[in-house]
């Protein structure tokens, strides 16, 4: 049900813009605030995403990089530096499915 819903959200996101000369940074942006993910800066570079900032749940951590993932097409091209409100900063700690880089 997740994927289902991280597809629709890219999908209307997608539809919702145009792709009309829209920048990968612009939709990854675009996607984590349809889906309600603020405080999270994305940097493009090279064919990857860097995502960086501070969300309030380990749920939206993970949202955001499933987002970028879905935009990008690999799950592989997105960096995760966001930190979780009260955890830290996010080395040393993945949540299930993600690798640090």
């Amino acid at each position: 049900m997740k994927k289902w819903a991280t597809g629709a959200v890219v999908v209307g996101i997608a539809g919702i813009l145009g792709c009309g000369g829209d920048t990968t940074e612009e939709m990854v942006r675009d996607a984590l605030t349809a889906s309600g993910i603020e405080n999270v800066d994305v940097q493009a570079e090279r064919g990857a995403i860097r995502l960086s900032g501070t969300v309030d749940t380990l749920a939206d951590r993970s949202r955001a990089v499933e987002l970028a993932a879905a935009i990008v097409g690999a799950s592989t091209a997105v960096q995760n530096n966001i930190s979780v409100s009260g955890l830290g900063p996010p080395e040393g700690r993945a949540t299930p499915g993600e690798t640090e880089r």
